[in-house]
């Protein structure tokens, strides 16, 4: 039960890394384009 419950939250933080990334890559890549623009 606890390799289940472990790989369990191995994937929801996968899944919110994921997320996350997805929403803070494209904010700094539109801070770094404000900057040069």
């Amino acid at each position: 039960s606890l390799a289940q419950s472990g790989r369990i939250k191995n994937k929801i933080n996968d899944e919110q890394l994921k997320v996350i990334l997805k929403q803070v890559i494209p904010t700094k890549r539109e801070f770094n384009i404000r900057r040069k623009g």
